[in-house]
């Protein structure tokens, strides 16, 4: 910046006016007013669209600004983090975990076969949310050519559901939910049927064992000798099974349930014990008849 001509003109004419005296103290009233303006002009381009931190002033203000600047970043980033993460955290806990059910809740957890929320069994759910399953022998007596798993499914679901349509206090509900209790020469009855954790129950409510594997296990509360009509039934039984539930080793199974001819193995209705399964006699027991007639033995799955 130049010395104005007035100035000048006033130093040169005063005999008492030092010149290099005076323009220094000039210049440092010039660079105080600049130094003003520059601050200002920072102050006024701060608030514009961007912020011009390549400005030149002095480096006291440029300093708090960028102080100011982090630490309300800074502030503000920690505030909003604390504030996401802690309800993230209490949701992720809650969706996750949540709270602990319970038998009895109404809601159905995966510890649970059914919960229907009350302790009334009628329903067939247990007060430990087990469903009670049925077990009932047929009705009418076969011979050993069924015509393989499906036909003798299929005569038990036939069976439950005329049961069912005959008697409208029936304990069957769903008649398509039941299977024949018989193995083959490639399946046993573990591979068929659905291991209900919970009791098996007669037609007419008796319980015949606590659980499906105890069905092989333990001797039963009472022989399962009550067909689908709630009758009573004293009669042997096709299974071709060992007493624990395996087939039955050495026999053809009546050419897996197609068949007059061969042989296989069953068992009595009058039995607690595994001769339900399998009556072990002297003779007989496996036949070499398949055309002999017996019942057959249906159970409820899932």
């Amino acid at each position: 910046m130049g010395i104005p001509s007035r100035v000048f003109a006033i130093c040169v004419l005063a005999s008492s006016c030092g010149l290099e005296r005076d323009y220094e103290a000039f210049l440092a009233a010039s660079q105080s007013a600049s130094g003003d303006n520059s601050s200002a002009g920072s102050s006024t381009s701060s608030t514009g669209p961007q912020t011009d931190t390549g400005t030149a002033g002095s480096s006291g203000d440029t300093g708090a600004g960028s102080t100011a600047v982090a630490s309300a970043d800074t502030s503000a980033g920690e505030t909003s983090s604390a504030s996401t993460d802690a309800p993230g955290d209490t949701s992720s806990e809650s969706s996750s975990t949540g709270a602990p059910g319970f038998c009895g809740d109404g809601l159905l957890d995966p510890s649970e076969e059914c919960d229907d929320g009350n302790l009334d069994e009628t329903d067939r759910c247990t007060s430990t949310c087990e469903i009670i399953r049925l077990i009932f022998v047929t009705s009418v007596e076969i011979q050993g050519k069924i015509g393989g798993l499906v036909n003798a499914d299929a005569t038990c679901k036939s069976l439950a559901a005329k049961a069912m349509i005959a008697n409208p206090g029936s304990r069957i509900t769903n008649p398509s939910n039941f299977k024949a209790l018989l193995a083959t020469s490639t399946q046993t009855v573990f591979d068929r049927h659905f291991p209900g954790a919970g009791p098996y129950q007669l037609v007419n409510g008796l319980r015949v064992s606590d659980s499906f594997a105890q069905l092989f296990s333990e001797p039963h509360f009472n022989p399962i000798n009550v067909d689908e009509r709630s009758m009573s039934q004293s009669t042997g039984v096709w299974t071709g099974t060992t007493a624990d539930g395996q087939s039955f080793p050495g026999i053809d199974f009546c050419n897996d349930w197609t068949s007059t001819l061969g042989t296989s193995s069953w068992g009595d209705t009058d039995y607690v014990n595994g001769y339900w399964l399998y009556i072990d006699i002297a003779l007989g027991n496996p036949t070499i008849d398949c055309g002999d007639e017996f019942a057959l033995y249906c159970l409820e799955q899932e």
